[in-house]
């Protein structure tokens, strides 16, 4: 007859932004870990209050977790939901269930969550729990340069995937009959008032894959036509950011297309300064776009949706248009604006404070050998 839980002390796998149970090395070293398992998700106050979260995200969220937990009732396992900071839980948990190890992700996100994680490291220091922390995708941290990089890249996408065995699991019984005092279970927000629901993509594995699905043997075809365009790139591109944010699917599950530049994560030397009414006239040359989403002006010739500043006095008098008055008249000619900021973004290009940024940049993020070495 095997020991308790208390007496063993227990595995936990802690979830953050990698809600999913395939390709989740945490999940499957805890599994192997021959101890009893616990797969814990903390609503933590502090970064429902942040402002880089709204509710929309943890209505994601919440959904990511119900797909999980529907996938576990099927191998007799659950997952454990508190709202309430990670510190003073893992104490109430560890005086009941001494936690032998802590399986995470690391956690690429924020200030707060970074601050967290250093907290829940001196935890883990001063209780004697061993942390085992696995890179978060293809992430290094730290990483001060990005020498071998590509190679580590290549070497994570086409590594094999790592899925957890739950076959001869023993999991830890639920918490909230246990241990009452532990936390409350989760508030999540109710559906915002103003949008209807249906407008947001929903979370969770199934949700991913069927969106992934529907790129590759349709939707993505047209990508390369569509991208630019405001109303037809909705359909047209892959819509899988929220699930390789919140980590519903894995990198190696979609590989790796070119994200960086829409995140306007490449180059240090060339700025875009977009006109938006070339943008309008170029990429919705009928109005849809903006007949759709700015329905008050819907009426009016496509010349002036794309440019409503460049209406005359008189084009105005016959209109005869309420919506006329909101759009204020442009304070200088938008070319010549733009061309000053330029004139004035290249002048600060040749100060030394940022030519000597820019090399920082160069020789922690860029090779020496494709920028012939460095001065």
């Amino acid at each position: 007859m095997s020991m308790p839980p208390e007496s063993r002390g227990i595995s936990v796998v802690w979830l953050k932004r990698d809600l999913r149970l395939q390709d989740h090395e945490p999940l499957a070293k805890a599994c192997d870990s021959g101890r009893p398992l616990l797969i814990l998700y903390v609503l933590e106050p502090s970064l429902r209050k942040d402002p880089h979260y709204a509710p929309r995200h943890w209505r994601f969220v919440q959904q990511s977790l119900d797909d999980m937990a529907k996938s576990l009732a099927g191998v007799g396992g659950h997952l454990t939901l508190f709202e309430q900071e990670v510190i003073p839980l893992f104490d109430q948990l560890h005086r009941r269930y001494p936690i032998h190890t802590l399986y995470s992700h690391q956690e690429v996100g924020i200030e707060t969550t970074w601050q967290r994680d250093r907290d829940v490291s001196h935890w883990c220091l001063a209780n004697g729990v061993d942390w085992h922390e696995s890179d978060y995708g293809v992430v290094r941290r730290p990483c001060h340069h990005r020498q071998d990089w590509d190679a580590h890249w290549k070497t994570v996408i086409h590594s094999s995937p790592t899925h957890p065995d739950f076959s001869t699991l023993e999991w830890v019984p639920p918490l909230a009959d246990r241990l009452p005092d532990l936390g409350k279970a989760p508030d999540w927000p109710a559906p915002d008032s103003g949008f209807q629901e249906g407008g947001f993509q929903a979370g969770g594995r199934q949700q991913a894959l069927r969106t992934l699905g529907s790129f590759c043997e349709g939707r993505g075809l047209a990508y390369a036509r569509h991208i630019s365009s405001p109303s037809m790139s909705r359909d047209s591109c892959s819509r899988l950011s929220p699930y390789l944010a919140w980590g519903n699917l894995s990198l190696r599950k979609t590989g790796y297309p070119q994200f960086q530049m829409q995140a306007g994560m490449t180059g240090t030397n060339l700025l875009r300064v977009y006109n938006p009414f070339k943008q309008a006239a170029e990429q919705d040359p009928q109005g849809t776009f903006i007949r759709e989403w700015v329905p008050e002006i819907a009426h009016w010739p496509n010349e002036l949706l794309w440019d409503p500043l460049a209406m005359t006095p008189l084009e105005a008098q016959m209109l005869a248009d309420p919506a006329v008055k909101a759009y204020p008249q442009a304070p200088a000619d938008l070319l010549q604006r733009a061309q000053r900021f330029r004139d004035l973004w290249w002048q600060k290009g040749e100060e030394p404070a940022v030519l000597n940024e820019n090399l920082r940049i160069l020789r922690r993020h860029v090779r020496p050998e494709r920028q012939g070495g460095w001065a």
